[in-house]
C-alpha cells in the first residue's frame, strides 16, 4: 500500500532507477535517490534544462 504517493525513494539510481527518479522529480514529487553512480547534485539544473525544452 502506498502511504504517500508524493514522496518517492529510488534505491539504485542506475539506468532505470535514474529514469524513474528524473521523471518523479520533473513531476514535482519529493524525491530521495540513492545509488553509487547517481548525480543527484545536478538534478535541479537538469530539470530546469528539460523544462525549457
Amino acid at each position: 500500500m502506498i502511504s504517500d504517493p508524493n514522496r518517492v525513494t529510488a534505491i539504485g539510481a542506475g539506468i532505470l532507477g535514474g529514469q524513474i527518479a528524473r521523471h518523479s522529480a520533473f513531476k514535482g514529487k519529493d524525491l530521495s535517490a540513492h545509488g553509487m553512480y547517481a548525480d543527484v547534485n545536478r538534478a535541479d539544473e537538469n530539470i530546469a534544462k528539460t523544462r525549457k525544452r
